[in-house]
């Protein structure tokens, strides 16, 4: 959406999407964007419209962790429709949210280049979700998750934590590439026919522009923010 790319800030990104919702037939609407770093424990933002009193029963309970509707927006872009069949392993979850007054909704999951994962969901307490209105708004729903991602990971305060300014050469993601199939410096050297040295400048150049300390560690990053 041409609005969402000049909003400033996940206060406006948020309003630009409960006004699509509210047009597509929606009450409420939510966006989490996961962070590839840090590595271990991956940043999350979350932005929404949903009752306080369900945003801090969320939190509460820890729902993030067994949310179906998440796992699967890490794995796959089709659309997810809530249902109890979703929900089957994470009943506490299913009830709390119904008990909210969310039991219709949709999740639809966005991606970027660098490793940026994105889930849109849209809910509403009435109307079941028919799959002629599924089919009517499908491609809305991936657009405004897709727009939504892009927004936020320009506003987002998190957004600078995927350092998008890295640029590696040609011969350095090379590199890196063959360290990440567990080629030695001497390996690589052989390999690419240049002075094992050479190899070692090039990594050294890498590990400066990730800006960490070892080779694992460069090429774990560089992965996770897919630059190989």
């Amino acid at each position: 959406m041409q609005v969402l790319e000049v909003v400033k800030s996940e206060a406006e990104v948020l309003e630009v999407l409960i006004a699509a919702v509210l047009e597509l037939g929606f009450e409420y609407c939510a966006f989490g964007v996961r962070w590839p770093l840090p590595v271990i424990r991956p940043a999350v933002s979350m932005i929404s419209n949903y009752p306080e009193s369900w945003r801090q029963r969320y939190l509460e309970r820890n729902y993030l962790a067994c949310d179906p509707t998440v796992a699967h927006g890490l794995t796959s872009q089709t659309a997810l429709v809530w249902s109890d069949q979703v929900f089957a392993a994470a009943p506490a979850l299913w009830d709390d949210a119904r008990d909210h007054g969310l039991r219709v909704g949709v999740a639809q999951s966005s991606y970027n280049a660098r490793g940026v994962a994105g889930l849109l969901t849209v809910s509403r307490s009435h109307e079941q979700l028919g799959e002629a209105e599924l089919r009517e708004h499908a491609a809305h729903l991936w657009w405004l998750s897709q727009a939504a991602l892009d927004a936020m990971s320009r506003v987002a305060p998190q957004s600078g934590r995927v350092e998008a300014d890295i640029c590696l050469t040609a011969r350095e993601v090379e590199v890196l590439r063959w360290s990440a199939d567990g080629k030695t410096a001497s390996d690589i050297a052989e390999i690419i026919q240049i002075t094992e040295r050479t190899v070692g400048f090039h990594i050294n150049n890498a590990l400066l522009k990730l800006g960490t300390a070892n080779k694992t560690a460069g090429v774990i990053k560089a992965a996770l923010l897919r630059l190989l």
